[in-house]
């Protein structure tokens, strides 16, 4: 059954928590940009029912993405030293118009130009327990693999989409309500814009937003595989 979205507006900014974490990962986005990497996206982050109720939050933690860490799609990477790798199979939204601080929904989600599927791969290098320090490491980012975008699929259209996952033992999963763990993207987005708008003045033109794993983290080892299709894209993959 499709999850029923439980939020408007979060209440994120009466919460020393999160304002702690956020001040955190401010500070870090503005260390990583002095250091000459270039800030390209966003990422939600722990936004299934789970991970809310766990957490003790209303909406997903929101991160960056930055473009030294995007990998090509069938890339290898080395998980050797990581603690606990994981993969998440996402949905990406591009934005073709900057978003102030405080647009509506409405604005929001009719700045969204195209989407297509995404993956993205995190290190839980401790146990996500305090949204604070999870912040403070831009929510355990390590890399991400974008598809090609479909630009006839404005405004966040999801309709009549379904997913292929591929697991590394070979099983498959196949998600046909894709809002089910994520919620529902008017209102996640919105949350995600909102937040953006504090901590780097709003969504830019041209920048992205991956906006959770539609199915639960999948745990990685060295050896392992997994593919992520999307609808009628082309398929995601990514090797270990």
């Amino acid at each position: 059954m499709k999850r029923i979205a439980t939020i408007i507006t979060s209440n994120w900014r009466e919460d020393p928590r999160l304002t702690s974490g956020y001040a955190a990962l401010k500070s870090k986005l503005i260390f990583d940009l002095g250091a000459r990497n270039k800030q390209v996206g966003w990422k939600l982050g722990f936004g299934s029912p789970t991970g809310l109720r766990n957490l003790e939050i209303d909406a997903p933690l929101v991160g960056y993405l930055l473009a030294e860490n995007a990998l090509p799609n069938g890339a290898t990477v080395d998980i050797g030293n990581w603690v606990k790798p994981v993969g998440e199979t996402e949905i990406a939204l591009y934005f073709g118009r900057d978003v102030p601080p405080g647009s509506s929904q409405a604005f929001v989600m009719d700045s969204v130009v195209a989407i297509g599927p995404a993956i993205e791969l995190a290190d839980l290098e401790f146990a996500p327990t305090d949204p604070t320090e999870i912040l403070a490491t831009d929510i355990f980012q390590k890399h991400y693999i974008l598809g090609d975008r479909d630009e006839s699929r404005r405004s966040g259209d999801i309709s009549g989409l379904a997913a292929q996952i591929v697991k590394p033992d070979g099983s498959e999963v196949v998600v046909t309500e894709l809002e089910e763990l994520i919620g529902a993207l008017p209102t996640i987005v919105t949350h995600g814009a909102d937040v953006v708008g504090e901590l780097s003045g709003g969504i830019k033109s041209g920048e992205f937003l991956i906006v959770g794993s539609i199915v639960p983290p999948i745990a990685l080892k060295p050896g392992d595989h997994f593919a992520f299709t999307l609808g009628n894209f082309p398929a995601l993959s990514v090797y270990f």
